[in-house]
């Protein structure tokens, strides 16, 4: 997995995986990070990784 983004004021922004582009500015999309099933408490610099556990990035917008 390929993760392209930079640190920002709110931790690091992920803008693309793979190749797969999220743009914020343009329809308000995003990478959103899962802990289990669940979303996530924290951004992908500061999330806790726990054995057993299972993460997934998902493109949302709202």
């Amino acid at each position: 997995m390929t993760l392209d983004g930079e640190d920002t004021q709110y931790g690091y922004t992920v803008y693309s995986i793979n190749g797969a582009e999220a743009n914020f500015n343009d329809g308000n999309a995003y990478w959103a990070i899962y802990v289990n099933g669940e979303y996530g408490n924290y951004g992908v610099d500061t999330q806790p990784v726990t054995d057993g556990d299972t993460y997934a990035f998902v493109y949302e917008t709202y």
